[in-house]
């Protein structure tokens, strides 16, 4: 009986071995599956870009804040005020989704152009673009990130903020009083996030362009002259303003009251710009490029636009259909082009370089109930 039982343990003892050495068999011939003409390292090893210079025409588009709750923004009782000028939170992501599909990048919009002084005469210079073979550099910018207190309950969020780990987040504070902290409802966190999945979506980190106007504040923060408690306002928008920068976002001025600049005095077109430099630019920082509001651009011999040169603006960003640029020398002028509710619905032909609009319209958001 016990030699019986001793055989029975030697036969058990064998077929395990026998087991154990299939099993780490099986697993090389798995690793080695993956790729029979590389070696492991290779594997492991990112493969290098091939960096190209880019010759073709560099489009700028720029959207508004989004529609962060279609569910109160198209509500019979609020009238859909949005409609026009915003998209949604889904056209957004859409967009973003087709621009990457379509072998879009993202690109700093200052590495477009350097200045350079040629015996002490300031000159404007064309930079050429080296980037990733197969990619086509898009520069985004998105306009009045204000949260302008007039349009609170609209349905748009009331402000950027960041979170208890320093997240970049949005908050909303409804009539009903209920308080909603997300980080999916607005440009700046749905951005962020898809380039951190999307890394061949931005060269060199770049984001987007923030335009800001400052009779109401920046970034949902009343930091305009008026304001009582403008202090506590600018020591609370600081850091965010920080970790923008931090995150790749760059900041343009978008003028202080948004005004229409063909209309005004050119008195009132200086204040206005005095108000911009004193009041919003220490909080965001010096910065070249100005978007006009409205999109109307001033003539280069008008002494308004001669103003915006005196005060150290380089870039001057006007709105068409077309990916214009003249460089001026002393001066850039630049198209930008409108990703909204209105040329969603009527500019599919001028878009289509860009994504066809109807992979991106959110018609079912966009019905008033």
């Amino acid at each position: 009986m016990r030699v019986k039982q001793k055989k029975l343990l030697i036969f058990l003892t064998i077929i395990s071995i026998i087991l154990l050495l299939s099993g780490c068999n099986l697993s090389k011939t798995t690793i080695s599956n993956t790729s029979t003409n590389e070696s492991p390292k290779s594997i492991l090893t990112p493969q290098p870009i091939k960096l190209v210079n880019y010759t073709g025409p560099v489009r700028h588009i720029f959207f508004h804040c989004l529609i962060a709750f279609p569910e109160i923004s198209y509500s019979r009782a609020v009238g859909a005020p949005l409609d026009t000028d915003c998209v949604t939170v889904t056209e957004f992501k859409r967009a973003l989704e087709e621009l990457y599909k379509n072998n879009y990048i993202l690109i700093d919009i200052h590495s477009t152009y350097e200045v350079k002084y040629i015996n002490g005469i300031k000159s404007l210079v064309d930079k050429k673009l080296i980037l990733p073979e197969g990619k086509t550099p898009l520069i985004m910018s998105i306009d009045d990130i204000v949260y302008d207190p007039k349009k609170m309950g609209t349905g748009m969020v009331d402000k950027i903020i960041l979170d208890k780990k320093g997240n970049l987040a949005t908050y909303t504070k409804h009539k009903n009083g209920s308080e909603v902290i997300s980080y999916d409802n607005e440009v700046i966190p749905i951005l962020d996030k898809f380039v951190k999945d999307h890394l061949d979506f931005s060269f060199k980190g770049a984001k987007a362009t923030l335009n800001v106007t400052g009779w109401v504040g920046i970034l949902g923060y009343r930091i305009d002259r008026l304001f009582p408690n403008r202090q506590r306002e600018i020591a609370a928008v600081v850091p965010i303003v920080k970790k923008l920068k931090e995150n790749g976002w760059n900041f343009a001025s978008h003028s202080y009251g948004h005004r229409h600049e063909r209309q005004i005095s050119y008195s009132l077109f200086k204040d206005d710009m005095i108000k911009w430099k004193n009041e919003i630019e220490p909080i965001v920082g010096a910065t070249d490029i100005y978007v006009y509001p409205y999109g109307e651009s001033l003539p280069i011999k008008d002494s308004k636009y001669k103003l915006l040169l005196q005060y150290g603006f380089n870039l001057i960003c006007g709105v068409g259909s077309d990916p214009y640029w003249k460089n001026y020398g002393n001066s850039i002028c630049m198209n930008r082009q409108p990703i909204d509710g209105y040329s969603l619905r009527n500019h599919r032909k001028y878009i289509a370089p860009l994504f066809d609009t109807l992979n991106v319209f959110d018609g079912e958001s966009r019905s008033l109930h």
